[in-house]
């Protein structure tokens, strides 16, 4: 078997504070039409986006591009949209009543945990591939897995993550996002409202480094941050008393 390389870049739009959700997990949308220009931009490039369940089940509307990027790749012999992968313990969805599902535009992937007499199964074929995995010690879908059998069973070798906080981290903690899209909205929300990253977090010498690649104003009010994730630094950290005294790792 001839192992494949991927990219996979992250995007998120966020406030200052770097929340996706208002106090209480309610969903919210703040990002602009520009915005969202560029993320179809980048669907258009991109062999598959990557999502969780918990973000259909609130953002229910399929990953599409742009019809002029359709057309694109069509042209070059690729789906008229990327495939849509979908990461997913449970499988638990009403599915007739989400519009992922009911779209006829995108090809779906779906990815969830082995489970015996799974009621949502048989369902969950009507609308797409299901692909059946065995957790992992912390009973999570084991992501690793997941990016392995879209670069070697279906030649995906780049990939686009639209996850919530949860995915998001379980990805750059195994170290397989290169690229971080961050635009940045005009607010401040605070409280107990989810960021892009969540999970457990990093503990001071496993936090990921970053380098700036690049700032654009995409709005008067807006801007967009590309950072390449540096995957073969590690931080230098120095814990005295209380705190943690952290440098750029070499």
């Amino acid at each position: 078997m001839v192992l494949r390389k991927q990219r996979i870049i992250l995007m998120a739009a966020s406030s200052v504070d770097g929340k996706i959700t208002l106090p209480g997990a309610q969903k919210v949308k703040f990002s602009t039409s520009r915005d969202l220009e560029i993320l179809k931009d980048i669907r258009g490039r991109v062999d598959c986006l990557i999502r969780g369940g918990e973000t259909i089940r609130k953002n229910g509307s399929p990953g599409l591009t742009s019809k002029y990027l359709q057309n694109k790749r069509i042209e070059n012999r690729k789906t008229r949209n990327p495939v849509n992968v979908v990461v997913t313990a449970s499988l638990n969805f009403d599915f007739s009543k989400i519009d992922f599902f009911k779209s006829k535009e995108i090809k779906r992937i779906i990815f969830t945990i082995k489970k015996k007499n799974n009621k949502f199964l048989s369902e969950a074929k009507k609308y797409g591939e299901v692909i059946e995995l065995e957790k992992n010690s912390n009973n999570l879908l084991d992501v690793d897995k997941i990016v392995k059998i879209l670069t070697n069973k279906f030649g995906f070798e780049n990939m686009l993550l639209e996850g919530g906080g949860e995915l998001n981290f379980h990805f750059i903690e195994k170290n397989l996002v290169d690229e971080l899209y961050l635009t940045i909205c005009p607010y401040l929300i605070g409280g107990d409202s989810k960021s892009f990253v969540g999970g457990v977090g990093f503990p001071a010498d496993k936090m990921k480094i970053m380098k700036l690649e690049k700032i654009s104003r995409i709005t008067s009010n807006e801007i967009l941050l590309i950072y390449k994730i540096q995957k073969d630094k590690k931080i230098q950290s120095i814990n005295k008393g209380n705190c943690w005294f952290i440098k750029n790792g070499k």
